[in-house]
């Protein structure tokens, strides 16, 4: 009898510890683009809870707003995808919306700075750097060089790294200040110093835009922003 009345309260008691320890399960693991991640069993829980049958079809998190979105079967042909914007407490920072119907979903103010803060990297370079970039680390093996990322008075050029191609850190007269990408892929030492200014630059530079977005002002024309 025992047995039988602990086995009948185990699902009341996950529901509980999932209700109280939403905010610990919620601190997802997220990479530095916020690409879609997985939750833990207690958040799944509280989810399906709060927003009924709820089989998630994409999840981003972006500083602390989650986007979610449910993708609910109709029928054998049919399926309806409806969209929420949550904090990490999962309560609606927005109201939710029908996924189909893009104009119905309304980005929060802080997701919307948020995202434009995590896709900008910097200052476009001119033309002419661009030019001088091609013409110094020209192309090969199926690659291109391209800078995809400034900061101050340095350049991080991608010459095709996500396939082990070289990247490399370059001051503004294309000196290299470190290597990267498939140039380190027997290790790096020794720069340790230039990849600090970098994230350094990097860090102050996002503060200032995300200051400048939060006093109205948008992204300059002239910016880089990431594909993600």
């Amino acid at each position: 009898m025992k047995k039988w009345i602990t086995l009948c309260s185990l699902p009341f008691l996950l529901g509980l510890l999932a209700i109280f320890s939403t905010h610990s399960a919620f601190s997802f693991q997220t990479d530095e683009n916020s690409r879609p991640l997985q939750f833990s069993k207690s958040v799944e829980y509280t989810i399906s809870s709060k927003f009924g049958d709820c089989p998630i079809y994409f999840r981003k998190s972006c500083g602390e707003t989650l986007r979610l979105i449910c993708n609910r079967p109709i029928d054998n042909m049919r399926t309806s995808r409806t969209g929420y914007y949550l904090d990490f407490d999962l309560n609606p920072v927005a109201p939710s919306c029908n996924w189909f119907n893009q104009k119905d979903c309304q980005e929060p103010t802080a997701w919307n700075i948020c995202e434009k803060v995590r896709k900008y990297q910097g200052i476009a370079p001119s033309s002419e750097m661009e030019r001088s970039v091609q013409n110094k680390f020209g192309s090969g093996d199926g690659y291109t060089c391209k800078v995809v990322s400034t900061c101050g008075d340095m350049l991080y050029v991608d010459c095709g790294a996500a396939a082990d191609g070289p990247a490399y850190l370059l001051d503004r007269e294309l000196n290299m200040l470190a290597p990267s990408g498939g140039l380190c892929m027997a290790g790096c030492a020794g720069h340790d110093d230039q990849w600090k200014k970098w994230d350094n630059c990097r860090e102050q530079a996002n503060k200032d835009l995300r200051k400048k977005l939060e006093t109205g002002e948008d992204v300059p024309p002239s910016s880089l922003m990431s594909d993600f």
